[in-house]
């Protein structure tokens, strides 16, 4: 207990880790929201100008559906169809969908308007793909009904805009991972060939790893401690909208912030090299992994997903930013029990190979 409480206030001491965990998390969530937080109020929403090339490929049920989404009073779509296609469209609209063997959306420049068009084309696809996959494997043709019902399958289905939300749960996902700098102090602390600490604690009567494991913990309530500070932040100062799955969330949350420990003890014995130096390479990895569970564009996290599957299971960002949006949704399905198995999974990785690593461990002179 005395290893416990003494590596808290170490912890707390260390005033540029709790700086990159929760008060710089904190800054990027208020540049977010005075970038975009309120683009989207009911009063501010301006429907978006889509053009539809007329041809006889059309897909009438796409385009109805997106008729019929509203946002607030107001239209979300306004659909106009072209005869032909031609650059002055993109001068009227937002982009438009050129319909063939693919659907295809054609736009001038990147933007909100232009990713919240996706969203709504790729739900509308994945859930078609989803029935009719099923259909083919069951025979039951009576799933079409189901279609009818678009807001039970689509991703925006029960809240009006998703792509925000996406952009703070990343951050979410980053002060979760950045909790891997802790655990790298942590083993810094415990090794003979990286610190004079670690030669103290090397020949002290208490064991190494029960030793690792107090600090560990004593990272874990803090980490765990400041993303629920950081929830709490964002959602009523901020009013960020989390669903109403609270202990859900929470259990995301403890599983993320076991994974960022345990993937910075990983990094840390397979690479050799200073503290500072580790804790470079953590940083800029989970930064790219930000970056790919859609920080700076949303729409990636859906691209990855569809197209390269195997490393949204591989990012531990993706896998809690993912899970958040389903519990937003109101979406916990196979997709949100696979994010959190691959979690779980990759924390069991992290552990055995730490472990082993650690284990076989031995110094000529301490």
């Amino acid at each position: 207990m005395n290893v416990y409480l003494n590596r808290l206030k170490c912890i707390l001491r260390n005033k540029a880790t709790v700086f990159w965990t929760l008060i710089f998390p904190i800054i990027m969530a208020l540049l977010f929201k005075m970038a975009f937080g309120d683009v989207f109020t009911t009063s501010d929403f301006k429907t978006i100008n889509v053009g539809v090339i007329n041809s006889s490929s059309v897909n009438t049920d796409l385009i109805t559906y997106l008729e019929s989404e509203t946002f607030g009073e107001k239209k979300a779509f306004k659909i106009t169809y072209y005869d032909e296609e031609s650059e002055d469209i993109l001068s009227k609209e937002e982009g438009y969908l050129r319909f063939g063997t693919e659907i295809d959306l054609v736009i001038k420049e990147s933007g909100i308007n232009q990713n919240i068009i996706k969203s709504y084309v790729d739900g509308y696809l994945q859930t078609t793909d989803l029935v009719y996959n099923v259909i083919s494997i069951t025979g039951n043709i009576g799933v079409l009904d189901e279609l009818s019902n678009y807001d039970r399958y689509v991703l925006n289905r029960t809240k009006d805009i998703d792509l925000i939300m996406n952009y703070f749960y990343t951050l979410i996902a980053m002060s979760v991972m950045f909790g891997c700098t802790f655990s790298l102090e942590d083993l810094h602390a415990s090794e003979a060939n990286m610190s004079d600490v670690g030669k103290r604690v090397n020949i002290a009567p208490t064991h190494k790893l029960k030793l690792l494991v107090s600090n560990l913990c004593a990272s874990f309530t803090i980490i765990f401690s400041e993303i629920l500070i950081y929830l709490l932040f964002l959602r009523f100062a901020l009013n960020v909208d989390f669903g109403n799955n609270a202990l859900i969330i929470l259990g995301v949350v403890v599983i993320g912030c076991l994974n960022s420990l345990l993937f910075g003890l990983f990094v840390g014995v397979l690479i050799k090299g200073s503290e500072a130096f580790k804790n470079g390479i953590v940083t800029g990895i989970v930064l790219f992994m930000c970056f790919l569970s859609g920080m700076m564009m949303a729409t990636i996290k859906f691209t990855i997903y569809e197209n390269a599957k195997f490393l949204h299971y591989l990012n531990p960002c993706s896998l809690i930013t993912d899970s958040l949006y389903m519990i937003y949704i109101d979406q916990i399905d196979e997709r949100f029990v696979g994010n959190i198995i691959a979690l779980g999974g990759l924390s069991i990785i992290f552990l055995v190979v730490s472990y082993i690593k650690l284990r076989g461990r031995r110094y000529e002179s301490v």
